[in-house]
Order: C-alpha cells, then sequence, then structure tokens
C-alpha cells in the first residue's frame, strides 16, 4: 500500500513541476550556495597544485572540467550535498559545507571524466548540443590526456580539501566507483563490438546497466554522503545495496528511450543502433518480434546505414515499444518502491529518506509525458 501511494504521489507531483524548476534538487539557498562554489574551488585547486607548473596547462585543465561539467544539470552533485543534508540536518558547519560542495563538485567532474571518454568511445559528435570536446580544435587524442588530468585533479582536491583520514575513506569510495564504471564501460563495449544480436537478453542488458549506472549514478552520491556524515558501515552499505538493487536498468531504459524519440533534447547524437547497442529498445523488440521481423532486426541492426536505421526505427513503431517502456516503467518503479519499504524502520539511509531521494531525481529520468500518465492511471 505505501508503494501504491508512493507511485501515485511521485508521479503527479512530477508531472505538475514546472520544467524551470526541474534543475533544482537542492532547495535554492543550497542550490545558489551549490553553484556559487564552484569557480573558487577550481581556482584555489589550480593555484595550490604543486605539479601544474605553467599558467598554459592550467587554462587548459580548467577548460577541459569546465566543456561539459557547467553544460549539463548536476544531478549527481545535488544528490551528494542533498544527501548529506539529510543526514547531518543542522549540524553542518561552515568547514564541513565547504566539504561537501567541494565533493559534490568531484562527483561531477567523475562524471566528465566519463563523458569525454565514452564520446571518444562511440565516435560521438555532439554532447549537449555542442560539438564533444575531442573534436575541437586542439584537442583530439589530447582528449585522453586531458581526462586522465582531470581524474588525477579530483584526487588533488580531495587531498587539499579533507583531512587525512577523510581523505583515505573518500579516495576509496572514488576509486571503487572507477572500477565499477570502467568495468561497466568495458562490457557495454565488447558487448556492441561482438555483434552478436541474437544474444542480446534483458539479464544482459540489466547486467551491463547495473555496472555502467546503479552504482555512480545512484549509489555514490549517498555513499560519498554517509561517509562525510560518519555513517558509512557494512550495515548502511548493505541497506543501500538492498534498496537500489537494479535502479540502473530503470535508468538506463530512459536513456534509451529518450534517445529515440527526442534527439533534440539529449543534445547528443543517437548512435546506439548504429553501434549496435545492448539497449532496451533492441532486446524488447528482439523478445517480441516475429521470426520475419527478427531476421530483418539481426540483418540490419548495427549498421549505419540511413534505411537499415529507418528500418529498425519502424520496427520499433510497429511493435509499439512505446507503450511496452510505459508498463516496464511503471512495474520498474514499484519493485523499487518494494525494495526501499523492506528495509528495517530505524535502518540507516531510511526508508523516508530513500523515498525523497527517488522522487528528487525522477523528473531527470522520466522525460515521457506518457510514462507519468500510465503510472498515475494504472496505479489509481
Amino acid at each position: 500500500m505505501v508503494s501504491c501511494k508512493w507511485l501515485i504521489n511521485i508521479s503527479r507531483n512530477c508531472a505538475n513541476w514546472p520544467a524551470t524548476n526541474r534543475k533544482l534538487i537542492l532547495s535554492q539557498k543550497s542550490y545558489t550556495e551549490f553553484y556559487d562554489t564552484f569557480p573558487k574551488i577550481i581556482r584555489n585547486g589550480l593555484d595550490a597544485s604543486n605539479y601544474l607548473p605553467t599558467s598554459d596547462i592550467k587554462d587548459r585543465l580548467k577548460k577541459a572540467i569546465e566543456y561539459h561539467t557547467l553544460e549539463r544539470v548536476s544531478v549527481q552533485g545535488q544528490l551528494t550535498v542533498y544527501a548529506y543534508e539529510a543526514l547531518k540536518h543542522d549540524s553542518i558547519t561552515d568547514e564541513s559545507r565547504h566539504q561537501i560542495n567541494t565533493l559534490a563538485w568531484c562527483v561531477e567532474m567523475f562524471q566528465s571524466y566519463y563523458l569525454i571518454i565514452d564520446d571518444i568511445e562511440d565516435e560521438a559528435k555532439t554532447r549537449n548540443g555542442k560539438p564533444c570536446w575531442h573534436l575541437l580544435p586542439n584537442v583530439g587524442n589530447l582528449a585522453l590526456n586531458d581526462t586522465s588530468m582531470m581524474r588525477s585533479f579530483i584526487y588533488e582536491l580531495l587531498r587539499q580539501n579533507l583531512s587525512d583520514e577523510m581523505y583515505t575513506k573518500i579516495s576509496k569510495l572514488f576509486n571503487e566507483a572507477h572500477i565499477r564504471s570502467e568495468y561497466g564501460q568495458y562490457l557495454d563495449s565488447i558487448t556492441s563490438k561482438g555483434r552478436n544480436f541474437s544474444e542480446y537478453d534483458i539479464q544482459l542488458y540489466t547486467k551491463i546497466s547495473d555496472s555502467k549506472f546503479t552504482f555512480y549514478s545512484i549509489k555514490f552520491p549517498i555513499l560519498v554522503a554517509l561517509t562525510m556524515a560518519n555513517k558509512l558501515n557494512q550495515t548502511s552499505i548493505q541497506n543501500v545495496d538492498n534498496a537500489m538493487k537494479h535502479i540502473g536498468s530503470w535508468v538506463q531504459m530512459h536513456n534509451d528511450m529518450l534517445d529515440w524519440c527526442d534527439e533534440l533534447s539529449t543534445g547528443k547524437t543517437n548512435i546506439d543502433i548504429k553501434k549496435g547497442k545492448c539497449s532496451w529498445l533492441a532486446v524488447t523488440a528482439l523478445e517480441r518480434c516475429n521470426a520475419v521481423q527478427r531476421e530483418m532486426f539481426l540483418t540490419r541492426y548495427g549498421s549505419d546505414k540511413i534505411e537499415d536505421v529507418e528500418q529498425i526505427l519502424q520496427l520499433y513503431h510497429t511493435l509499439g515499444l512505446r507503450d511496452i517502456f510505459c508498463q516496464d516503467h511503471q512495474a520498474r518503479l514499484g519493485t523499487i518502491a518494494k525494495q526501499i519499504d523492506s528495509l528495517p524502520y530505524d535502518s540507516t539511509p531510511t526508508s523516508m529518506f530513500l523515498h525523497d531521494y527517488i522522487e528528487r531525481i525522477y523528473p531527470f529520468i522520466v522525460h515521457l509525458p506518457e510514462a507519468l500518465e500510465y503510472c498515475k492511471q494504472k496505479i489509481k
């Protein structure tokens, strides 16, 4: 019953959320403070570094960091600050506020690092409505070195702004995020390059999306906040794992659908079909198509020919994947709610916090109006 009420409320609240406020996960005060700290954090970090001796290299790193970090909505960064505020309540000092804002921007730089690498690997042309970093003049293959510097600078900022003890704890967490994300990236890449499209199924899709998204996109901000609040332990880690199990596939299926339905709003060139990605659309189509349609799919999927891409897109339309998507969206969201509700009443983090956490990210995940409407109509 709690899950149903939560689903109704989340659908109603987010459907009525004005588009101009969708960038706000935090309160307006915390949001403004968070964004105002960015220039100072980067400037002070570069000035204090002993490893970047010239102004030109500092300027290049600053430009690389800003290029994608400031162009997108800072979902994971805001979630990091929000989670810390929820865990610490009114006991936040000026120093700890500065530290969590710094950590949140490190989380955002972490994502920028992977976005640049992902664009290189996918041979993408645009991101956030502008050319990808590696396509800019005087960048090219140097983008790989730029990302390496960006990754190293994250740890430099952590070292400069945290105590030795906290630096050790947070560094281990960032390193875990790197390893998990890199494995997910490898799995995604090797699967599409293998081109064994007949083996694409929901189990493989879940494995890839969970590896790529569950830890970094959802769990990581909570774990960072728990660490800063001195509440990270085996029990709290297990609570987060239990509540957020397989949420990555829910996030990824929305990304897949958005790439199909609205390339303009993502600012990223849609290449899933051309690259033969194991997307939610691909595996769902394979589950539901007949023998003739399956043969067509296996023949044309992964091709960069316009006519082949159009045939696959038409198949998605013929199979009614938008309607199927809405059903799957609601079912997965219901499962997430039940997993959160299954936590002990006095758990850390609490089920109430985790429900609110999901509700705050919901508008950034769910873009299709049909999904919102389906959720409201089916649960009532």
